[in-house]
């Protein structure tokens, strides 16, 4: 697993850099075990991990709701794989 270097820089970067620092974060907490542990899904759907996941990628971005999702569904390889 990548350590981060983080300091400050002179410029700023676009708000997806971010998705990398908290991808990286929520493998080391194995977050998705966590919630869907604490909340199991009953029958079938969308388990609750990939929710919360998909939910704070979305913040990270300075978005608020999961319409925002839609427009992100076409590259969802691009969206994803940096949470995953």
């Amino acid at each position: 697993m990548t350590d981060f270097i983080i300091k400050k820089l002179k410029y700023d970067l676009s708000s997806n850099a971010g998705l990398t620092l908290v991808g990286q974060f929520l493998k080391r907490t194995e977050s998705n075990k966590r919630v869907d542990h604490a909340f199991p899904l009953a029958g079938k759907g969308i388990i609750n991990g990939d929710i919360s996941k998909s939910h704070l990628g979305l913040l990270v971005q300075g978005k608020n709701d999961f319409d925002a999702i839609e427009a992100l569904e076409a590259m969802s390889s691009v969206f994803c794989s940096p949470l995953d």
